[in-house]
């Protein structure tokens, strides 16, 4: 996929790139196959992302479940979902298959061709595009509704655009590349991380005079973050916040560094997870990476553009999650949080080995390397790849559409025609997006506990129907006030007990 070449050009180099093809393919079917277990997988950020996307044709204003702005996420990913579901008409719940593994489709595709473009190596390239195929991680994220399916492809794509414009360093491809970026930062506040590893690698490139690498920077910085600032701007106007309201985070650096080792650990299939180790692997990535970006900078030997930008992303995006995860409070850095990296450090670690390789006797221990790591990876990937499909195949992909909510009291009531009795005043719930999901109704969250506005906002409202969760997991639980706190000021009459929760109509 080489937007430099034309479009004729490009067909002619598809016979090279079979294999690449061949692979992809293999990935879409098996990723549709993962959806035979009752569809894609449904999170609460999934409900929020179809939300968003319903109101927007019903009503063009970028509203979730609850009616409100959407904040806490950029516009593009659900902008996306809503043109799919205006254009074919298709329910995002609907569509979700087939556009995930059409993204999983050029996910493969284009690690083939950044690994191909790095080592000039066949077996290189085969190594990655079984690795990526059979990934856990990638797999955890293509079977769910999630913006970060769309986000890596834009990854990716930022690394092939950046090699094009190595080349000549025309402006073309620096405004292809800048606009990828911006849509990038627009589908995960995230994306500046691209942004900063655009800015830094025009900087530190030997190639460019001064007048020339000044103007690319600055044409760069500005298109690349325009999009985003007109997202953040928009944010504020609406509710006096760039991206949401969110708690202060109890984690501290090193406890982040430490889980953020742990993700690499697991990946890499090694054993082992103590406190100190996974810290220790943290920081050692870290610093590796850090050290030969600046060994670079100050050589100024940028001969190796392909592995460069993706080593110098993954220190910038690295840094950031672990920096944002210890001001701001979200979910512990896993898998999901990292998954933008996998693809990235699978081929930094391959192609750093290959790239070690000086004589016929060192490339056979080299070779034997490359090999050895993919079998001993792809193995492991491989029995989780299996264990994953059992436990699917028994209970659903994980989320609002696997076994427990199929048997759920709660969701048999809120799909049921009873639900249409309810339609006269507004739902609340300690849980709204299961509300949502299975009622197809609007469900507005209580307050959360901190917040004065919010709970002024909800002690005021006249009438609403409280459907509330009895298994919320206990740390959301605590963000929010509790059933006692309501009714404190509220008259509270139970309409419907179930083995999962109540429904109760609250009044003044």
């Amino acid at each position: 996929m080489n937007l430099q070449l034309p479009v004729s050009s490009w067909f002619l180099s598809l016979p090279k790139n079979i294999d690449s093809i061949i692979f992809a393919i293999m990935g879409f079917i098996a990723l549709w196959l993962s959806f035979r277990y009752n569809g894609v997988g449904i999170s609460p950020d999934s409900v929020e992302y179809a939300s968003i996307a319903r109101n927007f044709r019903d009503h063009m204003v970028l509203n979730d479940l609850s009616a409100q702005p959407v904040v806490n996420f950029p516009c593009l990913y659900p902008s996306f979902i809503a043109a799919v579901l205006i254009l074919t008409g298709a329910d995002p719940f609907i569509a979700a298959p087939l556009i995930n593994a059409f993204l999983f489709f050029v996910v493969i595709y284009l690690s083939g061709e950044l690994t191909y473009r790095a080592t000039n190596d066949r077996l290189c390239k085969w190594v990655i595009l079984v690795t990526v195929l059979l990934s856990g991680v990638l797999l955890q994220v293509y079977t769910m509704l999630w913006s970060e399916t769309l986000f890596i492809m834009f990854v990716l794509l930022f690394f092939q655009i950046y090699q094009n414009y190595k080349v000549k360093s025309s402006f073309r491809n620096l405004i292809i590349l800048a606009i990828v970026t911006a849509m990038a930062s627009i589908t995960r506040y995230a994306g500046i991380t691209l942004i900063a590893t655009g800015l830094l690698m025009i900087f530190i490139d030997p190639n460019l005079d001064k007048r020339k690498k000044r103007n690319h920077f600055i044409c760069f910085g500005f298109l690349a973050s325009s999009l985003l600032i007109t997202n953040l701007i928009r944010n504020y106007l609406l509710i006096n916040s760039f991206t949401g309201w969110r708690d202060h985070s109890y984690i501290s650096v090193t406890e982040n560094i430490s889980h953020y080792g742990s993700t690499l650990l697991s990946w890499l299939m090694l054993p082992g997870d103590t406190y100190y180790l996974t810290l220790g692997i943290g920081c050692l990535v870290l610093a590796s990476a850090l050290t030969i970006l600046l060994c670079t900078a100050i050589l100024k030997n940028n001969q190796q553009p392909g592995f460069l930008v993706i080593l110098a992303f993954l220190l910038i995006y690295s840094l950031f999650i672990i920096l944002m995860a210890s001001i701001r409070q979200f979910e512990q850095i896993d898998d999901r949080l990292l998954s933008p990296l996998y693809v990235p450090l699978a081929i930094i670690l391959v192609s750093g080995l290959y790239s070690t390789n000086r004589n016929k006797k060192s490339k056979k221990i080299i070779y034997a390397l490359i090999i050895s790591f993919a079998l001993y990876i792809n193995y492991n990937q491989y029995q989780d790849y299996v264990d994953w499909h059992n436990l699917a195949s028994e209970y659903g992909i994980p989320g609002f559409t696997n076994l427990y909510w199929q048997h759920s009291d709660m969701a048999i009531f809120l799909r049921s025609n009873k639900i249409g009795k309810f339609n006269n005043i507004p739902f609340y719930s300690n849980w709204n997006e299961p509300v949502y999901f299975f009622s197809g109704k609007n469900c507005k969250l209580i307050p959360h506990f901190f917040s004065a506005d919010q709970k002024n906002t909800f002690y005021n409202s006249k009438d609403f129907y409280l459907f509330w969760f009895d298994h919320l997991n206990n740390v959301d639980q605590a963000k929010l006030i509790s059933l006692e706190d309501i009714k404190k000021i509220k008259k509270l009459t139970k309409i419907l007990q179930l083995s999962d929760g109540s429904i109760y109509l609250c009044s003044q």
